[in-house]
């Protein structure tokens, strides 16, 4: 994987969803149950029952937020130095009782942060921290944290170095074949703390956290791991076909152009392909037992697991407008989404299983 996808993959992009249905889809208006109000929203990330927003307004300094929305409540966790006077939030993640963000700042140099907080109670710890030249410097060489995921009882990270081979009076750009990656480390955090449960290319990047395991996207193919690192199944994939990669406690799914491809996340072995019409780099915003929620480059598609049924999904005008994100776990879908105007004009809206089951 170059450093032009790392860099893509970490800052990821904002996707605008409008109307229309993909071929051979059903179509149906999607109403929230519950909608919850905050400052202007940067992040959206989701697990189980709980959403978790980053701020786009740092100053004055914000908060990272989780709702519950099986309790109604909400908590919040301060950001630090680079989230508040640097950059901001870079990425976001629910898992394992445990919210997780990585801030992001400095000068010449990029300065990148993880900081992770137990929902039970108790303020964020920083867990880790690693800098480059990757800012005004211009020079991707040094340490890098990224690809933070969750889902269930995982939480993990990758860390890792970008060398360049030049000599020392020159530097790397970006794309510069010179420029390496090495020191590969697969990083759980758990109980508030961050520990290394593999360390090698293989485990290098994160895609997905959920059922208990881990998937990787390595250059050759997808891997599975358990949450303490042991190697499970493997599904190869040379020509780099896969752009979405969902994982739950019962499926490994990968999107590919035009099909949801399902495997055993244990072994790898596949179980079936469904066909997602003429959609073109599909992407998964989510994964459960029974449902994927596919990203097309303009519809949301709601794929139903056991016979392959699909529905388009169409958000309210209001959420389309100023969309921040969408994730569906095994509680429902969250989106995330800004008014224009407004003292707290974030807004995260729950849409639970009943009505996601009536789209078809």
């Amino acid at each position: 994987m170059t450093l032009r996808n790392v860099a893509v993959l970490v800052v990821g992009a904002v996707l605008l969803i409008g109307p229309g249905t993909a071929s051979g889809s059903k179509s149906a208006a999607l109403r929230p149950a519950a909608t919850f109000r905050t400052g202007k929203i940067a992040l959206l990330a989701a697990d189980g029952t709980r959403a978790a927003v980053a701020p786009a307004k740092r100053r004055p300094c914000g908060a990272v937020v989780v709702w519950n929305t099986s309790t109604s409540r909400s908590s919040g966790f301060r950001l630090h130095t680079n989230g508040c006077s640097g950059d901001g939030v870079r990425e976001l993640a629910l898992g394992d009782g445990q919210v997780a963000w990585i801030e992001h700042g400095g000068g010449n140099s990029l300065e990148l942060t993880v900081f992770a907080a137990r929902l039970s109670g108790g303020r964020a710890r920083q867990l880790d921290f690693q800098a480059n030249g990757d800012r005004a410097g211009a020079d991707p060489a040094g340490g890098w944290v990224g690809f933070l995921r969750g889902g269930g009882s995982v939480l993990a990270y990758n860390r890792w170095r970008a060398v360049c081979d030049r000599p020392e009076v020159f530097s790397c750009g970006e794309k510069d074949p010179q420029l390496r990656i090495t020191d590969e480390r697969l990083i759980r955090i758990t109980l508030g703390r961050a520990r290394a449960v593999a360390s090698d290319p293989a485990a290098y990047a994160v895609a997905a956290a959920g059922g208990g395991r881990i998937a990787v996207q390595r250059p050759d193919g997808i891997a599975t791991y358990t949450a303490a690192g042991r190697p499970l199944g493997f599904v190869p994939d040379p020509e780099h076909t896969v752009t979405g990669v969902g994982l739950s406690s019962s499926t490994l799914a990968l999107a590919r152009d035009s099909t949801l491809d399902l495997y055993d996340p244990q072994t790898g072995s596949a179980r079936k392909s469904i066909g997602l019409g003429s959609a073109t780099s599909p992407g998964l915003l989510g994964l459960t037992k029974t449902l994927a929620l596919v990203k097309l480059p303009r519809a949301l598609l709601l794929v139903r697991l056991a016979d392959g049924a699909r529905a388009t999904v169409a958000l309210p005008l209001l959420a389309q407008r100023s969309l921040v994100g969408v994730r569906l776990t095994d509680a429902g879908m969250f989106y995330a989404y800004n008014l224009r105007s407004g003292s707290a004009p974030g807004r995260v809206a729950f849409v639970p299983p009943r009505a996601l089951a009536k789209a078809f």
